[in-house]
């Protein structure tokens, strides 16, 4: 490989070959990050315009849960495929590192991948190959697809084909007939994202490292190690690990970047723990109708319990607490209600990408101050015809304040790290990531679950 064909990047080291080409992880010389590189013999893709046609597809879409491809280049005996780099390895490599998924972890994990098959399908094309190894996830435990737009160098494929084929890695990865069940994927994608949210209760996805990863080894022939930039939900739950980000945040068109940045910045945006997705969702009413695009959908875009972070709304905010049926109460310990939490700000963030008001029923108290704050957040999404999706929110430590049967107080420091609001058109607006803040979080035992009662900043 000629120095020309990788200009603006040094080569790292081989991350894996097979028939179809090999994979390189790559350091940008301009920005310092890893990506990576794919190289396929021109003899691979047979229909050469077809081939590059899927690829100028595949570039148009910008989705959390797509792995993004950033460049191609054309060189005498191949093409380079330049991707972004997926710090935390193939759901193939999670597998056998820590066994078999829960119900809830599967519900994190098949809904947003649902959601990334609705956006490829959208475009025209479909994935052809999917399995395993196309899975990965990005050091927020994000689950991405990766390979989109080389359908081309495979046997001609179906979007329900693509659809049994996930139905394949649910199981594969732990699911069973009865909580996934074969008829749950013969509809479309959306209706799948939707309806797997029911099946368990999401959970976050436990990479089980006990240290930062090294840059993930893929041997899959088609499946360069790539991450999408920050957008829906969602995948859609915060991971239950903390790992280095690899990739910068989407950059922002020159005005709408500087008013959200400025509003975040002077923290007119009451946005509290379970999502920093308040913050883009506030900011996106000061900057009015936007003719821009979004925060992406994790994953998700549409659901009605979904796997994604959830968004709170008023600091400064207390009301008192409803005393019902006191459910199995977690641990003290911060890790069991960090789950909890990542739980409930998966439907919030789920809320904000359907609109739907009654999903915000299971995450607060109803008649609560950051429950009514956000059902009004909805109410002007639905009048301005703006959709947000991908928010989310890293939990960074928990601490109980004061434990009781049916209240708890929590410390919360959390940072909001992915968002986007998306208009009627289709355009997208991505907002900056928030620096960590103290929040204390108050939650209520109802029936069976916990909710948030109020939320204030600490």
């Amino acid at each position: 490989m000629a120095s020309e064909d990788i200009s603006g990047y040094s080569l790292r080291r081989g991350l894996g070959s097979g028939s179809a080409g090999t994979v390189w992880l790559l350091r940008d010389l301009a920005t310092g990050r890893h990506a990576v590189l794919k190289r396929i013999p021109k003899s691979a893709a047979v229909a050469t315009n077809e081939f590059l046609g899927d690829l100028e597809l595949a570039r148009g879409i910008d989705h959390p849960h797509l792995a993004r491809l950033l460049e191609v280049r054309e060189s005498d005996r191949e093409w380079l495929l330049f991707s972004q780099y997926v710090a935390a390895g193939t759901l193939t490599s999670l597998l056998e590192r820590r066994g078999a998924l829960s119900p809830g972890e599967l519900v994190t994990l098949i809904s947003p991948l649902a959601q990334a098959l609705s956006a490829l399908h959208g475009r025209g094309l479909t994935h052809g190959h999917l399995d395993l190894n196309d899975i990965m996830f990005d050091a927020d435990g994000r689950p991405v697809i990766t390979d989109a737009g080389l359908r081309a160098l495979s046997s001609p494929t179906t979007p329900q084909a693509d659809l049994s084929a996930l139905g394949a890695i649910a199981h594969q990865a732990g699911g069973t007939a009865k909580t996934f069940p074969p008829s749950l994927f013969t509809t479309t994608p959306e209706v799948l994202a939707q309806q797997a949210l029911h099946r368990a209760t999401p959970l976050p996805i436990s990479l089980n490292f006990t240290q930062d990863p090294e840059p993930a080894t893929k041997t899959s022939p088609v499946t360069p190690a790539t991450t999408p930039a920050p957008a829906t939900p969602a995948s859609p739950v915060a991971p239950a690990i903390s790992l280095r980000r690899s990739q910068p945040p989407t950059q922002q068109r020159g005005s709408i970047r500087e008013t959200a940045l400025k509003f975040l910045r002077t923290k007119r945006a009451a946005y509290g723990i379970l999502a920093a997705c308040g913050a883009g969702a506030v900011t996106t009413l000061v900057i009015g109708l936007l003719t821009v695009g979004v925060l992406g959908h994790p994953a998700p875009n549409s659901t009605a319990n979904a796997a994604q972070p959830t968004q709170p709304t008023t600091p400064h905010q207390s009301t008192t607490p409803r005393q019902p049926v006191t459910p199995k109460q977690p641990a003290a310990d911060g890790k069991k209600w960090l789950q909890t939490l990542q739980a409930l700000d998966v439907r919030r963030s789920q809320a904000f990408a359907t609109l739907d008001p009654t999903v915000l029923n299971s995450v607060y108290v109803p008649g609560s101050s950051p429950w009514s704050a956000d059902r009004e957040l909805l109410a002007t999404y639905r009048k301005q015809q703006l959709r947000i999706e991908g928010l989310r929110l890293q939990i960074q430590s928990v601490t109980v304040e004061n434990p009781g049967p049916t209240t708890v107080v929590l410390r919360v420091v959390d940072r909001f790290v992915a968002g986007a609001a998306i208009t009627s058109t289709g355009q997208r607006t991505i907002f900056p990531p928030g620096k960590p803040t103290t929040r204390r979080v108050t939650l209520t035992a109802a029936a069976t679950s916990w909710r948030i009662s109020s939320i204030a900043e600490a």
